[in-house]
């Protein structure tokens, strides 16, 4: 009798080993199954992290390419601007210098005038003078 009590507890002990090393073995499972997904889930995170990295490199690259560009554009353009405005400048030179010549001619034009017509006086006043002597 006491050695079928023994069988039998030996016979639930083994049983319930059993039991728990196939407990175990379903858990070690489980547990290395969500550790490959988790792992899986990780690096696909990580490898779309870095294409999103990769891409922000090249978009930053061809951003700071195309910025370089439009600085040079803007300094060419600047220089024109400067140069336009030194010509409108030399324009505006050139215009009060044309004035100035203007004047100075029709002043001159006056002069050269008053004088013609003070020669005309002299000269028809030394024929009077002339004629009058006969």
């Amino acid at each position: 009798m006491l050695s079928s009590l023994l069988r039998e507890a030996e016979e639930r002990v083994d049983a319930s080993e059993k039991s728990l090393e196939l407990r175990v073995t379903e858990m070690t499972e489980q547990y290395d199954a969500a550790a490959r997904d988790l792992l899986r889930e990780s690096n696909e995170s990580v490898q779309k992290a870095y294409e999103e990295e990769t891409r922000l490199e090249g978009d930053l690259k061809a951003l700071n390419s195309a910025m370089n560009r439009f600085e040079a554009s803007a300094v060419r353009y600047l220089q024109h601007v400067d140069r336009f405005v030194d010509e409108v400048k030399e324009l505006g030179d050139l215009d009060n210098w044309v004035a100035c010549i203007e004047k100075d001619v029709r002043e001159g034009c006056r002069i050269f005038s008053l004088l013609e017509s003070r020669q005309r006086e002299v000269s028809l006043k030394g024929r009077g003078d002339v004629d009058e002597g006969k």
